[in-house]
């Protein structure tokens, strides 16, 4: 029934014109001539740019036959003018027309009338019935003239830029129908001419249905001269409210069409809506409305609703319970939400359901086996309930004969069902990716022959895929069956797919093995990344396709070269990463191609960077890191790259300077990736041409002299966290985004880490790597001027001079490196205000004096950090400062201390003597009664002659040290 009643209203200018009079039918009379005079008139005035053709009908006597013309069969007089959707243009509507006395219908929507103001004379016909000015390019102030078609019951001016002021705009009481959307003018606006200032007299007793919706531009609060149309049964209020809703607006009693969508609405749903008791059609979603629905919510006693949309806001606590009084419920949906607790078993009793979504919300327990019941259900959305559980079985789909959209994503839920289980639904869309459906491959799949989208990505499926189940393709426009454990042939199933149309295959994560195919011209979206399934990719394809997305075979064991046939695909991305593909990149990129984003990182291609990728202005991003290219970067850059983003050409052979003219070439660019090649030359000033320049790494070359003072001047540098920028500079340009993130390498924090476009950290990435180079010259003090600076590494040069005393200026700095130069003088004490700082090395460097102390430099307690700077000290190094070296004790004034080591020393000495005198009267004894001893003695005293000259003259020495103690 709700679904019947939006077409109805869709269609109600329609059926208008096949409701009014028979003088609507086909001509049989020739047209009065004063009034064929009056459309030639009006012709003159028009063009026809879209080259419709309507305008060259206009040529005869009888102007009844003319294209989107109507008269009375009776009399002849037209009563119709239907140039609706034609993109006609005209500077003015001529006053011609007035000759049209007898005009019911007139629809000039939906062309351009170059802001000309809606003629005066358009309330000066008497018999019109039906008006539509919609989009048809008319401005100047709101018609007040139209309150004159005392006969108008439809009024269409959405889409006019039309004046407001604050007054109050009449219009005739016998209006049923009234469309203003989007109807006033943004231009010049003062803050007058928005929807709150403008007033409807409420004379309008007859006016069923009513579309205000406004311009998201200016918010305006519910209007209060909407309480005085009683008679409304269908209201249209979106875009552009704000607030809350108020306690009149429930005096519209005999509503039973609400839209209120897409607002900045807020608060809770009032109580009163339970006057709202006709409503069968209630839609607030896309707000920030809150509160619980149950059990006290007004909402469960409207008893006659058929579609209740309450998506997108923060409703929260349990569902509501009751939902047996809603047996006419056809539309149920309250996803994106906060709603908690399991799904009442009561929604079996709903016979009428058709569309129950809850996905993206706190549901816990699992689905009930009630929900096999509901026979007319055709779509089920339980996905994006991370704490949803239990097991699903053939009992919860028993009689789900019309179901045809099915949404289990991200849930705990897993499948148990029988290996020869035949669903007695075929579904169009399935997604139940981030679930459990494996560990077996699911075979009921194979009964399904009519599914256009199929998402069964990381569902822990380990088996052997059917080689039956390719023949699904046949159909299915999105099929992704990545990041699970598929094993088996890939067949050759291209071959058979000439006559449809594709949108993506992603079979990525699982492994495949193989040569490049020669695609065809006419390929449209292919990403088989990562496989793990065996066999070859075949090799002879021709595949019609509607449009170009993409081509995905990363993340595999593909070898070969890359085939020529690869630069005639009109497609937006291909990505060839992380495989083993060898020889050349193929040099045959032509002008008119598609291609945004190219990736072919990780391989063993060689040769040159091919030059004719500079006939390709539309690329946003090249990765070609990790190979074996060489030559230069000037063939490449010959050609300007307006919309270039990422330039990844790191870890190659390149040889060569760096391009001057590269910031003039790369207005956008926001990362440059040039590290570990061959590069030689000075860092050119003009790098500092690139306002967006986010992330620069020129680390690993043999690059000279100074670093440019310009640096100072990147601007997306200078500024932190340009989040808008960065994490949504690659949103918009690719339909294929939804599965396709942009990548980074970043050396940082002493390691090298890959951010994703989805990754958090990716929002807050600025980085400078000039590292491993033979820079030289001082570090220039404007780079403190960086402000956004999460990270910047210069060791490993030859830098002179001191650190710049700015250091702590950079606050968001995260990782610093100045290691292996020739840095001298103190560590700056700002750099202790570096309060995000994880990792720092100055090692090896000449710095000296004490290591500066703070909250977060000491936490970076490892004292390798500062070796090899032999004159610094302080915590964390063991090296003490001179200042924090302990005293010798302070001599007493009287002289007390000096005689205790006195008194050491001479008991010193007389030990000494006593024990020399012991020992040579032992000795001269021994000689007294040995004869043969004093012999030997005396020889040894002559041998010994010269020598003891020697030790008495040393002996002498000591005396005389010990006598000056």
């Amino acid at each position: 029934m709700a679904v019947a009643l939006k077409a109805l209203l869709l269609l109600f200018p329609v059926l208008m014109c096949f409701l009014l009079p028979p003088v609507f039918a086909s001509s049989t009379t020739t047209c009065i001539e004063e009034e064929r005079q009056a459309l030639i008139e009006f012709k003159k005035n028009l063009t026809d740019p879209a080259g419709k053709a309507v305008l060259t009908s206009w040529s005869g006597e009888d102007c009844c036959t003319w294209l989107g013309i109507r008269c009375d069969t009776r009399t002849g007089h037209v009563t119709q003018i239907s140039l609706g959707n034609n993109s006609l243009a005209g500077d003015q509507v001529p006053s011609s027309l007035l000759h049209l006395k007898h005009l019911v219908s007139l629809d000039l929507s939906h062309n351009f009338f170059n802001l000309a103001p809606v003629p005066e004379f358009f309330g000066s016909f008497p018999q019109l019935r039906y008006l539509n000015l919609s989009s048809g390019g008319f401005g100047g102030k709101f018609p007040q003239q139209l309150g004159n078609l005392s006969k108008l019951q439809y009024l269409d001016l959405s889409g006019c830029n039309l004046e407001l002021s604050k007054t109050v705009y009449h219009l005739p009481p016998s209006l049923i129908e009234l469309h203003l959307q989007y109807f006033y003018s943004p231009y010049g606006s003062t803050g007058d001419d928005n929807i709150s200032t403008f007033t409807l007299s409420t004379n309008l007793t007859s006016l069923k249905v009513l579309d205000v919706s406004a311009d998201i531009a200016v918010l305006s609060v519910l209007p209060k001269w909407l309480s005085g149309l009683n008679s409304l049964t269908t209201l249209i209020l979106n875009y552009g409210f704000q607030g809350t809703i108020p306690a009149w607006f429930c005096t519209l009693g005999n509503l039973k069409y609400l839209d209120m969508s897409v607002n900045y609405l807020e608060g809770r749903i009032p109580s009163c809506f339970a006057n709202l008791s006709r409503l069968a059609y209630l839609d607030l979603s896309y707000n920030n409305f809150d509160g619980p629905l149950s059990p006290e919510s007004t909402v469960e006693n409207l008893a006659y609703l058929e579609m209740l949309n309450l998506a997108h806001n923060n409703f929260e606590g349990d569902l509501p319970c009751r939902l047996t009084k809603w047996q006419n419920l056809q539309e149920l949906s309250l996803e994106h939400n906060l709603f908690s607790g399991t799904i009442p078993s009561s929604l079996g009793r709903l016979s009428s359901l058709q569309k129950l979504r809850f996905g993206d919300n706190n549901l816990t327990g699992s689905i009930p086996e009630s929900l096999g019941m509901l026979s007319h259900l055709e779509e089920l959305d339980v996905s994006h309930n991370n704490y949803l559980e239990g097991i699903v079985n053939e009992i919860h789909f028993t009689h789900l004969t019309s179901l045809i959209s099915l949404g289990m994503s991200s849930t705990s839920v897993a499948w148990n069902v029988s290996s020869d289980w035949n669903p007695p639904f075929q579904l169009f869309y399935l997604d139940v990716s981030s679930s459990t459906l494996g560990p077996r491959f699911p075979t009921w799949l194979l009964t399904q022959e009519k599914l256009i989208s199929l998402d069964i990505s990381c569902s822990n499926i380990s088996d052997v895929v059917p080689n039956s189940f390719w023949d699904l393709l046949s159909s299915v426009s999105y099929l992704n069956m990545s990041h699970n454990r598929l094993r088996g042939q890939l067949p050759d199933f291209l071959n058979v797919l000439p006559n449809y149309s594709y949108s993506v295959i992603d079979l990525s994560h699982n492994s495949l093995k193989g040569s490049l195919l020669n695609f065809s011209t006419n390929a449209y979206t292919l990403d088989i990344s990562s496989n793990l399934i065996s066999g070859q990719i075949p090799k002879d394809v021709n595949i019609r396709m509607r449009t170009i997305h993409g081509l995905f075979l990363s993340d595999n064991h593909i070898t070969g070269s890359i085939p020529f046939s690869l630069c005639q695909l009109q497609m937006e991305v291909l990505s060839l990463s992380r495989n083993k593909l060898s020889g050349a990149i193929p040099d045959c990129w032509n002008s008119s191609g598609s291609l945004k984003s190219i990736d072919l990182s990780r391989n063993n291609l060689d040769g040159n960077v091919p030059a004719t990728l500079s006939n390709l202005p539309s690329l946003v991003s090249v990765y070609l890191s990790v190979n074996n290219l060489s030559g230069g970067l000037l063939p490449m850059l010959q050609s300007r790259f307006p919309e270039l983003i990422v330039l990844d050409l790191g870890e190659n052979k390149l040889v060569g300077r760096i391009p001057s003219h590269i910031g003039e070439k790369l207005p956008k660019l926001m990362v440059l990736r040039l590290r570990s090649n061959m590069l030689f030359g000075h860092v050119p000033s003009g790098l500092s041409l690139l306002a967006s320049l986010r992330i620069l790494d020129l680390a690993q070359n043999n690059l000279s002299g100074n670093i440019p003072e310009s640096f100072s001047n990147f601007s997306a540098m200078k500024v932190w966290n340009k989040a808008s920028e960065l994490n949504n500079f690659l949103l918009g340009y690719l339909e294929i985004q939804r599965f396709y993130y942009e990548k980074v390498s970043v050396s940082i924090k002493g390691g090298e880490w890959e951010y994703r476009r989805q990754d958090v950290a990716f929002t807050f990435l600025c980085n400078i790597d000039l590292s491993c180079n033979k820079l030289s010259g001082e570090i220039p003090n404007g780079l403190a001027d960086l402000l956004g600076l999460l990270s910047m590494n210069l060791s490993n040069n030859r830098f002179t001079g001191k650190i710049p005393n700015r250091i702590g200026d950079l606050q968001q700095l995260e990782s610093l490196d100045f290691s292996h130069n020739q840095l001298y003088g103190k560590i700056p004490d700002s750099i202790s205000a570096l309060h995000y700082l994880e990792y720092m090395n100055l090692s090896y460097n000449n710095l000296s004096g004490r290591i500066p102390q703070g909250s977060q430099i000491q936490t970076l307690d490892d004292p390798s950090i500062y070796v090899g700077n032999r004159d610094l000290c302080g915590p964390p190094i063991t090296k003490k400062c001179q200042e924090d070296e302990t005293p010798p004790p302070p001599l007493a004034p009287d002289g007390n201390n000096r005689k205790g080591i006195d008194d050491e020393m001479v008991f010193l000495y007389i030990s000494v003597v006593i024990g020399f005198v012991l020992g040579l009267w032992g000795f001269f004894v021994a000689l007294l009664f040995n004869k043969s001893w004093r012999i030997a003695y005396c020889q040894l005293l002559d041998a010994m002659e010269a020598r003891l000259v020697i030790v008495l003259t040393w002996l002498g020495k000591f005396w005389r040290i010990f006598s000056t103690r």
